[in-house]
Parts: C-alpha cells; structure tokens; sequence
C-alpha cells in the first residue's frame, strides 16, 4: 500500500506543470518589443530558454524580461517566474527600475512590481536614461521624467538617449543637442550626432566624423564613428 502511495505521488510531481520556473521557452515569445508603425513585435524569436540569461542581447533588464502569452505581455524573473502579469499589449524593457507598457489607457509606465506610475498621451515610449525617457507623439520626439512631467515638448523629427546633461535632437535637416529642460545648447549643424560619453560625442558634418566636447568645440578630426559608443 505505501508503495502505491509512492508511485502516485511520484506521477502527480511528474505530470504537474513547475509553477515555480517554467522557463522563458514555456511563453509565445520573449525580449523587447519593437514598434514598426502600426503594432508590436518580438524582436526575440520563441525558443528562447533561460539560460539566454545574460546573452548578448540579453533578454533580462533589472531583472526581468517581457514575454508574450495568447497575445498579451507580462513579465518573468530569471528564474522563470511570472513576475509581473500577462496584462499588455506591449511590453518594453525595465530601465531604472520603470518600463513602458501598452495598457488600455494607454501607454502607462510601471514599476519592477507592476504598478502604474503613471500614463502618457503619445503613440510610444522608449527606456529611461538618466532620469528621462523619450516618447513619441504624432511623429515627434520629447521627454519625460521618472514623475510622468514632460519636461521637453514633442517637437523634435528625432532624438537620442539623455546622456551626461545633454540630448542629441534633429529638426529634420541636422542634428543639434538640447540640455534637460529642452534649451538649445548647440544648434543643429550635423549629419550625425552620438550621445556623449566621457565628456565628448562624436558628431558627421560633410561626411567628416569628429568629436566635439560640451561647449562644442571640436578636440578630434577624422574620427571613425565605429570606434564611439552611442
């Protein structure tokens, strides 16, 4: 009798689904999600397992990775545990500790637990950096803080990451950099403009990469601009 009860417990240990870290592969899909204009796409496939933990690119971000279930997305931890429910439409990477969500309000902005911070009137948003976070609104670009205050209008043709007190921005015929409330700090001349790092940023102007420092005068001509971060 008690080597019946053995083997039954046994089975059910077998046939049971691991609650406890059922691995990224368990999900429809899994990683950030990428906007291409009209709807959201993993831009990881499915076979994903979770041991991609740590690959490069590395599903996970402040611990937790985006994937997909019967078309909703929620959030698991490295273990494989539903972190964060199956509630979304989209889903984007956790930056600082916050990410962006599609939410039937809208775009909302969540925390590591899956409370909404705040909401945000614009057609996307992408990680923070630095305390702010690009959106997207009818086509332009603007900023917002870890609060949910706008702090730089949607008014820019296209826009880097906040970096070291400054912004990369274009108004649609070159590249320039704004300071964190939005002022013009060099005004836009440029083909191509980085994020800066280290104190300078790597710039194009007719097709000649150089790198400017924060008052934008130029310390480096002839830069190749696969040797720059960002």
């Amino acid at each position: 009798m008690k080597k019946r009860w053995i083997c039954l417990l046994m089975a059910i240990v077998l046939l049971a689904p691991n609650a406890a870290a059922v691995g990224i592969s368990a999900f429809d899909s899994a990683g950030c999600n990428v906007y291409t204009g009209t709807s959201y796409y993993a831009e990881y496939d499915s076979n994903y397992d979770i041991d991609a933990y740590g690959s490069d690119p590395s599903l996970f971000s402040d611990g937790l990775a985006p994937v997909s279930l019967n078309g909703l997305w929620g959030y698991v931890d490295t273990s494989g545990r539903v972190a964060i429910d199956f509630l979304y439409t989209s889903a984007g990477t956790f930056s600082e500790g916050r990410a962006f969500v599609g939410a039937a309000e809208g775009v909302a902005c969540i925390d590591v637990e899956g409370t909404v911070l705040f909401t945000l009137d614009c057609q996307r948003a992408f990680p923070y950096s630095d305390g702010l976070a690009k959106f997207q609104k009818d086509d332009l670009y603007g900023f917002v803080d870890t609060e949910g205050n706008i702090v730089i209008e949607a008014r820019w043709n296209d826009a880097g990451y906040a970096s070291e007190g400054f912004i990369s921005v274009s108004d649609g015929n070159a590249y320039g950099y704004v300071d964190y409330e939005g002022n013009v700090f060099i005004t836009p001349q440029y083909e191509v403009a980085a994020k800066f790092s280290g104190g300078v940023a790597y710039v194009q102007q007719e097709h000649i990469g150089m790198l400017i420092n924060k008052e934008g005068d130029v310390v480096f001509e002839n830069v190749y601009s696969g040797l720059i971060d960002g």
